[in-house]
């Protein structure tokens, strides 16, 4: 085993300086060269705040594999950001160092489905193979390269827990790059850097030759333990029998949003309110499942009273920012519109109406306004707003200071008619693209749901029709309710809830391979320990672990004070 002395380093500034055995710190490749990213779509850059760069390797859909030493000694509270080859960002929520190996597993805050990871290894190389290394550190004449570089190297000698390699050496920001070599004709991940001589790279004067990785075939049992998603069974993370932070949920009319509050992108926060008496409050989700209130009033929010049993809210994209960060607030039978826009601690009036939202007058009392992604840009920056029985339905967009109709219907929306005033429709991600730019319209108590999706020009098409029902949940019921929602933690709401309040039933439902919703899971008896018993029950999606994604469900019981968070059960 040879020890290797080496440093570690982030935007080329020198953070530390160790010696270390058979393991390392942040450490590209030379001699080597600058390789296509989309030729090792799986290879990662690590930065930890503007400290330190390491390299890595997808190895699971929501893991990289990379050297311990990466994270040792880094500033506590930076950020750790992921970037793959392929192009896909995501920050790190968790790391399990191996006890020994000097090899970290780090959890990504979502699910990347865009990437395959690259297989691990079954067997060591041997003695004179030749493998190739790659990274994101240093090269010979880059001091922070934009590109990955990989390069030859030969095995020199291998032992229990890693392997000698010659040939190409890896630099300051390799460290726990992927060592690969070719098995069926594709890449498998033979080790990971942890540790070299620098020979050769920029800035560095020894004559000694030669970098050291840890095998990762010992490691294949401890990593597939490791990563193992999480369980299709549900638990939960929080229970309350006095409402959500200050919010007690005394009241029956009691409604519960999930809400962008600080414009970082992620409805990470929850909005309870209370309309026809203006109560209303904005809690944070905490690490230790807790709710902390940063926001509450007793007289509307940002100008808008909540004075009117009628009152709506809904969370969108005003500015055209990607963040559902503003609030419709709207009264349907009364005309009235307002944009609320949060500033520091505040809310303010962004828009205001009386004579309603667009051409669509918001006149009568079962008008129903959601916010959706219409032209497919990944923002949620127009409106649909619709008149259940009366086949009316009206598509919004901001233009300057108000709202214009950039299409109107009254025959409802493709060939779902709109013609009772029980139907309903819900955005979601149909095409498991990460936008929210399909509709479900649904009639409870009538078995029928329709997928709905914006094609060309200004026309909706069917994409998808029941009159039968789900599978597992029929629609029988007029109090059958539908919620978009994260269910495989990959930042897409291309689930849906499907709930029956009172009656226990709960579906989740996506597309399949074909074009019919098919279930991922069905309870008699609610989900997560939650028996959705009560004719009042709620079932909205957040984003309650900060990830970007709104993979956790939140459970209220207005009139009761009850609240669960439930999410699918780690391994």
């Amino acid at each position: 085993m040879r020890t290797r002395s080496w440093a570690v380093t982030g935007t080329g500034l020198l953070a530390a300086a160790v010696t270390v055995l058979a393991a390392g710190s942040a450490q590209a490749i030379t001699p080597g060269g600058a390789v296509d990213a989309g030729a090792y779509p799986f290879a990662a850059r690590i930065t930890i705040g503007d400290q330190r760069g390491c390299s890595g390797a997808l190895v699971a859909p929501q893991w990289v594999v990379t050297a311990t030493a990466c994270f040792t000694g880094a500033p506590a509270g930076l950020t750790t950001s992921v970037k793959l080859g392929g192009g896909q960002v995501s920050t790190v929520v968790k790391t399990v160092a191996h006890p020994d190996a000097g090899v970290t597993l780090a959890k990504l805050a979502l699910r990347q489905t865009g990437v395959t990871p690259v297989a691990v290894a079954a067997t060591a190389p041997a003695a004179g193979d030749t493998l190739t290394a790659a990274g994101y550190g240093r090269t010979a004449t880059e001091w922070v390269p934009d590109d990955l570089h990989a390069g030859d190297a030969t095995v020199d000698s291998v032992d229990a827990s890693t392997l000698a390699l010659t040939g190409a050496t890896t630099c300051k920001g390799d460290a726990g790059g992927p060592v690969l070599r070719v098995s069926g004709g594709s890449p498998v991940l033979a080790g990971v850097s942890i540790a070299s001589s620098q020979h050769g790279c920029l800035g560095e004067t020894t004559t000694a030759e030669g970098s050291t990785a840890a095998r990762l075939d010992t490691l294949s049992g401890w990593i597939t333990t490791t990563t193992t998603p999480p369980r299709t069974t549900f638990g939960i993370s929080f229970a309350s029998t006095n409402g959500i932070g200050t919010f007690d949920l005394g009241d029956t009319r009691d409604l519960t949003l999930p809400f962008d509050y600080d414009h970082s992108g992620k409805q990470d926060h929850v909005l309870t309110y209370r309309p026809g008496t203006g109560l209303v409050a904005i809690a944070r989700h905490n690490p230790d499942n807790t709710f902390t209130t940063v926001f509450r009033s007793t007289t509307g929010i940002g100008g808008y009273d909540l004075k009117v049993a009628q009152d709506r809210l809904v969370p969108f994209d005003y500015d055209g920012t990607g963040k559902l960060d503003h609030l419709l607030a709207y009264r349907p039978g009364h005309r009235i519109a307002y944009v609320v826009k949060h500033t520091g601690t505040t809310f303010g009036i962004a828009f205001a109406s009386t004579t309603g939202l667009g051409g669509f007058d918001l006149a009568l009392a079962q008008d129903q306004v959601i916010a959706f992604d219409y032209d497919h840009s990944g923002k949620v920056d127009h409106f649909l707003a619709y008149r259940p029985g009366y086949r009316i339905a009206f598509v919004l967009k901001r233009s300057g200071a108000g709202f214009a109709t950039v299409t109107a219907s009254s025959g409802g929306l493709a060939t779902f008619d709109l013609a009772t005033a029980a139907d309903r429709v819900v955005p979601f991600d149909y095409d498991h693209t990460g936008k929210l730019d399909s509709l479900l319209a649904y009639r409870p108590g009538q078995k029928i749901a329709f997928v709905i999706r914006h094609t060309a020009g200004a026309t909706f098409s069917t994409a998808w029709s029941t009159f039968a029902g789900l599978p597992g949940f029929d629609l029988a019921n007029t109090r059958d309710l539908v919620s978009s929602y994260d269910y495989d933690y990959t930042g897409k709401p291309d689930h849906l809830v499907f709930y029956r309040p009172g009656g226990k039933l709960v579906g989740i439902y996506q597309k399949g391979g074909a074009a019919a919703l098919t279930a991922v899971y069905n309870g008699t008896n609610g989900i997560g320990g939650y028996d959705v018993a009560v004719a009042t029950d709620k079932i909205v999606a957040f984003d309650a672990d900060h990830s970007g994604g709104n993979n956790s469900l939140l459970l209220t019981r207005p009139g009761h004070k009850i609240a669960y968070v439930v999410g699918r059960q780690q391994p």
